[in-house]
């Protein structure tokens, strides 16, 4: 009872107070927050749920359940079509080839020095003196720390690749005007950002409301629910 109110609360702001016997307060919240959203979408733009850039407004605008849903759906599909554009820039093309062919050849370098460093391990253990097993301990530190570097330059790769794809669509979007710029930025997530926190409270009272009352039984016609 209580999870079916939270979930519906979630996806539909005010279906959950629906579901509990509160149509009036249902209507009210699913007309406040739906206007409060889209009125920061409006201001701000498609880039307003920006979950590369901007996470916890975006957690927060999840809050407004099928609100949040299609202002990201859009958001993706505007950055996807951008990001095609990366394929046929050729400098930037190029680029993300080198970066990703040195990923490649990190990606191997890293599995020979986890299979030398298995071999010394072993070696270690098989060692009788104690200069030779030292020597060889020395060897396993020094594979470690290249193994530690080579994982290091894979995550700066990886890294740099992000930062290219951000960097293109960035520019991408100043160039069509899209791109959301201070002060209105900061209005556009507040409000979008707080349609969902005002949801999360709702949500709250929605469950609350299940848990104390329940699922209204069915009243003969005519009858008014006494019920707060």
């Amino acid at each position: 009872m209580a999870l079916v109110a939270l979930v519906l609360a979630w996806l539909v702001p005010g279906a959950g107070h629906a579901y509990v016997g509160r149509p009036v307060r249902a209507i009210i919240i699913f007309a406040t927050i739906g206007a409060t959203f889209w009125a920061g979408v409006a201001m701000g733009g498609i880039m307003t749920v920006d979950r590369e850039n901007q996470r916890w407004w975006f957690a927060a605008e999840m809050l407004t359940g099928l609100h949040g849903l299609e202002g990201w759906r859009r958001q993706q599909v505007l950055v996807g079509d951008l990001a095609k554009g990366l394929r046929d820039n050729k400098d930037m093309h190029a680029v993300k080839e080198q970066l990703q062919d040195r990923q490649g050849e990190l990606a191997d370098e890293l599995e020979n020095l986890k299979a030398q460093l298995r071999r010394l391990n072993g070696d270690v253990r098989r060692a009788t003196g104690a200069r030779e097993k030292a020597a060889l301990e020395e060897r396993v530190r020094s594979a470690r720390r290249q193994k530690a570097d080579v994982r290091n330059e894979i995550k700066s790769c990886g890294k740099r690749l992000s930062d290219l794809r951000r960097e293109f669509i960035t520019h991408a979007l100043l160039d069509q005007r899209l791109a959301l710029v201070a002060p209105v930025e900061t209005v556009a997530r507040a409000y979008a950002g707080v349609a969902g926190l005002l949801n999360l409270m709702c949500i709250f009272d929605a469950v609350m409301l299940a848990l104390v009352w329940g699922h209204p039984p069915a009243k003969p016609a005519g009858q008014k629910d006494k019920r707060p």
